[in-house]
């Protein structure tokens, strides 16, 4: 065994052999990763009651993860607690992500809560990330990443490479590589919007020597989107095999954006949207309107794009469409698009409840 990984459970559930055998393991030298742990383990280095703090986004302090984008991983709820370990994320103050030693072995505890089901007895590995975002989609890759990296880390293995520095804006991605060994590797660059989309591809075959090598990624053509981007880089040896990976998330705006987007608010007096019934919708847009549009997209639970009109933007663009749920549908997803030409640089939707005739199901 080269780590352990825990999530979203509490110290005192497991019987007196598991935990001795976990911290014989542990003590050994293999790894352990905790994730949400809500109570007092002093064995494993928590000190004190931890105390569940609301929602607050976490933010790197030691350059060990700051190929971690922190920022995209949202405002989550997370427990507080003393620790005398070191400190490598904090969120308002408090550790969010700690490494401690436990004899031989090391220790990472992850903070946020990861409680999931309608009694709060389900665990998992993130937190309890919606299904569904207005404004973005739900980070788990991000999530995931993060782990993978704890459990390289606390498996005390070392990575051929890894990323001293990166400044990461609109125009560049300038990374500080520093290789282990001189060799041939190739680095996969891919730009994301909030939505998860890629913008941008891109590959570059690079000659590493031991030590330090500045990296150049261009994105200077890469065109604006609202909203925070993530730059994801993947860097491979010439068979193919992942030397390391990192993300970094910057800005590159466009002059107008989407500042609102509203769509069937509350239905009439009933629990959802019937069919037949007109539903308005409107968008606010901030910035400079002339030669742009709007674009308009209604589609139903099966993926089906039900509607579509593009209109000219203006402050405010307001419109309505007819419920015409002939598959038993439970969600309309009404979507709204800034255009600059075909190209679309912004994106708010919103989530209509419907229900379907019920002379006809």
């Amino acid at each position: 065994i080269d780590a352990i990984l825990i999530a979203g459970l509490p110290w005192e559930i497991f019987p007196k052999d598991i935990k001795r055998l976990i911290l014989e393991k542990v003590k050994s030298g293999v790894g352990l990763v905790w994730i949400g742990q809500d109570r007092a383990a002093p064995e494993i280095g928590r000190v004190g009651e931890a105390k569940r703090i609301a929602k607050q986004i976490p933010s790197a302090v030691t350059p060990e993860f700051a190929d971690v984008p922190f920022s995209l991983l949202g405002a989550e709820p997370f427990f507080a607690f003393k620790t005398d370990g070191v400190v490598h994320a904090a969120a308002d103050g408090n550790a969010w992500l700690v490494e401690q030693a436990l004899g031989k072995g090391k220790v990472f505890h992850l903070a946020y809560e990861a409680i999931f089901g309608n009694l709060n007895n389900e665990t998992g590995i993130t937190p309890n990330l919606r299904d569904y975002y207005p404004d973005r989609v739900a980070p788990v890759e991000y999530y995931y990443s993060l782990i993978a990296k704890c459990l390289v880390k606390a498996a005390k293995v070392e990575l051929p490479v890894s990323f001293a520095k990166a400044d990461v804006n609109g125009e560049r991605a300038a990374l500080t590589v520093v290789s282990a060994a001189a060799c041939e590797a190739t680095a996969e660059c891919v730009v994301r919007t909030r939505f998860g989309e890629p913008i941008a591809k891109g590959r570059k075959t690079l000659s590493l020597r031991a030590g330090e090598n500045a990296v150049e990624l261009p994105l200077a053509a890469l065109r604006p989107y609202a909203g925070a981007l993530a730059c994801e880089v993947v860097l491979r040896d010439g068979a193919g095999r992942v030397l390391n990976w990192g993300a970094w998330a910057f800005e590159k705006r466009p002059s107008a954006t989407l500042a609102e987007f509203s769509a069937g608010k509350s239905a009439p007096g009933r629990t959802g949207w019937r069919e037949g019934d007109t539903v308005p919708f409107a968008a606010t847009v901030k910035g400079e309107t002339a030669g742009r549009n709007v674009r308009f997209r209604v589609a139903d639970s099966y993926g089906r794009l039900l509607q579509e009109r593009t209109m000219p933007a203006s402050a405010k663009v307001e419109d309505k469409f007819v419920i015409a749920n002939e598959l038993p549908a439970r969600m309309y997803e009404v979507t709204a698009s800034l255009m600059e030409g075909d190209r679309e640089i912004d994106r708010l939707r919103a989530e209509v409840r419907v229900r379907p005739d019920p002379a006809k199901w």
